[in-house]
């Protein structure tokens, strides 16, 4: 928890900082760069841009744009002599996806305009089939086997229990959503247009064919990362971390998602942020160290954010990050602080802060997907601030024009004296699997080499100059007896409910010692023999029977932050309720009208908490497995009959988890 350290003296921040000294290098930057809210923000929702999607031509133009501003303000590299700080990510460009929508009718053949007519809401990796179109009504039964065409957008999840070929949505906004994850049933939002053409010739439409191939590909993208160091004579063991995403949706067709709101604000509030604090370190003893960072890739499922962290520099002893996503927009709703896990504490300061000086705010405890998580999920104190009505981001109508340039100066300026008057900090930072990197090439190095290594592994990899200390805490399993052998005390069923055993992920506590490393070698791989149950942090079980139909269990011993997004594209948001059943307490989990369920058990002695879900059992080419959400809101009951026949107190202390 942060300390009560805040003092009373609101600190007024210039809207604009002019830095004086400025040599004619610098001068020349100046002349360019307009540094104000509005400028930053038109600058980077400009088409030339091409919607600033993560390993695009435009995403390179946002990164230098952004060094430049970093250069200007005197920020110092985070690492090595450049702010860009070099990730693998999985990239999905537009104009190599191929997209195909016939329909016919009796008396004539229309191929859909894509961008235009349809956009993907949830891709298949590969799909070619025609079928006949059914309009939903009452029977959602009728759609099996067909392509469902619904006028109710906004609950398109009910239908996928009832296995349809396809489904089509009318929206009279495209949302656009980047691909993360294939699904077996593709869905495609229509255009108004085309829903009441197709409503017009229904009895004349005889098939619709629906072709698409999707191609990934790895590319190098770029975090861009600049910090300021605290005091010069402390021992730099603080560390506040400021962040936004720079990267947007890219572009359908010939339409640009421009990404004001989303997330071109955040990144004027960080550059405006760290103007301020340089200005004010100039001037003041400050002792944390802050970083400024600048995430690529986080609407393709916070790719940036998640690299950064285990390239983050471990001699930290106190670090906390407040992320900004989404924020100044006009009518946008109340202020929201949204933390989970690890960052609650933080989350109820901060809020508390802003309110007690003129920016009213909101705890959000989970439900809302941003770079945040990518710091709660290795134990580090993080929060997002953003906005709670901000239904028009991913959509063309987020334009620079509905921002509140104002509001985003208020809300500025709270989050600057929160982290001036912060004296001390009293979150710490748990351990982190490696050491930061000195420069790019050492850093793919190390990449590599970590996928080599499989859980229980630990190395000291590099030389004498550049070495990292390496281990593995996290593996999976597709056979029950190597996982019973690997983690001591473990005790897998074969089968649950008549499902059969799949395969197992898990995460662990372990850590090797420093001690561990300090009579190796070097680039030598050991490994530990087992870990114990009691060390294992989480454990996510996938059972399935011959159809490939099966179950989802996630067990773990820290509060469920909803981290399957991924695998529900479009759902950006998860509604957490209570339900009590049989003197039992439940939490269902919400989001697009699907469902999962969740329940705190105690065994062992320790507090456990389970997630489990149904859906089809899908296993990729590199031979990993996902399940797909598949309940719906409207199975409610049958989704709670069946967590309820798990008997999952008994299921877990047969385990071996105590």
């Amino acid at each position: 928890m942060l300390r009560e350290f805040f003092c009373h003296t609101l600190i007024v921040v210039s809207f604009v900082v002019i830095l004086a000294g400025c040599n004619e290098t610098e001068e020349e930057v100046n002349k360019t760069l307009d540094h104000t809210y509005e400028g930053i923000i038109q600058e980077l929702s400009d088409t030339s841009y091409k919607g600033r999607l993560t390993g695009t031509r435009g995403n390179e133009k946002a990164q230098k744009y952004l060094e430049q501003h970093f250069e200007r303000i005197g920020l110092e590299p985070y690492q090595g002599d450049s702010f860009a700080i070099a990730y693998k990510h999985r990239l999905f460009d537009p104009d190599k996806q191929k997209y195909l929508i016939i329909i016919k009718t009796d008396t004539e053949e229309r191929e859909l305009i894509y961008g235009e007519d349809y956009l993907e809401q949830r891709v298949t990796e590969s799909f070619d089939r025609t079928g006949t179109p059914v309009f939903v009504e009452n029977n959602f039964s009728s759609v099996r086997g067909h392509v469902a065409i619904w006028d109710n957008g906004d609950n398109w999840n009910e239908l996928l229990a009832h296995n349809p070929m396809a489904i089509f949505i009318r929206k009279n906004d495209f949302m656009k959503h980047l691909p993360t994850g294939y699904h077996d049933i593709p869905v495609f939002q229509l255009s108004g247009e085309v829903y009441e053409w197709l409503n017009k010739n229904k009895n004349a439409v005889t098939e619709i064919t629906i072709k698409t191939q999707m191609k990934e590909e790895q590319v190098q993208a770029h975090n861009i990362v600049g910090m300021l160091k605290g005091t010069p004579n402390q021992d730099h063991k603080d560390l506040i971390i400021l962040s936004a995403h720079f990267d947007s949706l890219g572009w359908s067709g010939k339409e640009i998602y421009s990404g004001a709101v989303d997330n071109a604000t955040g990144v004027s509030a960080l550059i405006q942020l760290a103007a301020n604090l340089k200005n004010h370190y100039n001037g003041h003893a400050m002792q944390p160290d802050v970083v400024f960072a600048a995430f690529n890739g986080e609407e393709s499922g916070l790719q940036g954010s998640r690299a950064f962290v285990k390239q983050m520099d471990q001699h930290y002893d106190h670090v906390y990050a407040i992320n900004m996503d989404c924020i100044g927009l006009q009518e946008g709703g109340e202020l929201l602080v949204i933390g989970d896990g690890a960052g609650e504490g933080l989350m109820n300061q901060l809020q508390e802060y802003l309110t007690e000086h003129g920016v009213q705010a909101e705890v959000m405890p989970r439900g809302y997907s941003s770079d945040h998580q990518a710091f709660t999920e290795s134990g580090i104190p993080a929060v997002t601030i953003g906005q709670s009505k901000v239904d028009m981001i991913h959509t063309t109508r987020d334009v620079p024009e509905v921002v509140d340039h104002e509001y985003l100066h208020d809300i500025v300026t709270s989050v600057f004296n929160f982290v001036v008057n912060s004296n001390h900090i009293e979150l710490p930072v748990s351990s982190m699997e490696t050491v930061v990197p000195v420069d790019e090439g050492f850093q793919e190095e190390i990449e590599a080499e970590s996928n080599k290594m499989t859980l229980g592994d630990y190395q000291k990899y590099g030389d004498d100059k550049n070495s990292a200390l390496l281990f593995k805490s996290e593996g999976e399993f597709d056979k029950i007896e190597d996982a019973e052998k690997m983690i001591k005390g473990l005790d897998i069923p074969e089968t649950i409910q008549g499902y059969t055993f799949h395969r197992v992920s898990l995460s662990s506590n372990w850590s090797p010692n420093e001690a561990d490393y300090s009579m190796i070698p070097y680039n030598k791989i050991h490994r530990i023999d087992s870990i114990d149950a009691a060390d294992t942090s989480s454990l996510t079980f996938i059972y399935k029977d011959k159809s490939d139909a099966g179950f989802n269990l996630m067990i773990q011993r820290e509060p469920i932050v909803y981290e399957h997004s991924d695998e529900v594209e479009g759902a950006s948001e998860v509604d957490t309720e209570e339900f009590h059943e049989d003197g039992k307490e439940y939490y269902l989990y919400k989001t697009d009208d699907l469902l999962m369920v969740g329940q705190e058990l105690q065994a062992g002695g320790y507090t456990y908490y389970l997630q489990i879900y149904k859906g089809k059992v899908v296993t990729n080419q590199d031979n990993t497995s996902y399940v797909t959400i598949d309940w719906t809101t409207a199975q409610q009951d049958e989704a709670l009959d069946f967590v309820q026949s798990l008997s999952l107190e008994t299921l877990i202390g047969g385990m071996g988890l105590k």
